[in-house]
């Protein structure tokens, strides 16, 4: 399922409250951070968990990890081991 870039792998990543909930899980399980964390990444980012993660996982802020995302063609991982 690969539609618009909203997904991570297989994982959906943006939608309605029960997608949002996803979503949260998914930065969660992808840089181990904390609740706290997770949601303040999550509000600085829009609600996209891909700058989320790659916020978290940089240390990046969400403008800055969004420009990372669009050079790495919106792939998570090519973005992060830009850094």
């Amino acid at each position: 399922m690969l539609f618009n870039r909203q997904t991570a792998g297989t994982l959906v990543v943006r939608g309605n409250e029960k997608l949002q909930a996803r979503a949260r899980s998914i930065v969660a399980q992808a840089t181990g951070a904390a609740n706290g964390e997770v949601e303040q990444a999550l509000s600085a980012a829009g609600g996209d968990a891909r700058v989320a993660i790659v916020s978290l996982l940089t240390g990046l802020d969400a403008a800055a990890s969004r420009a990372r995302l669009d050079e790495a063609s919106g792939i998570v991982r090519r973005a992060v081991e830009g850094s």
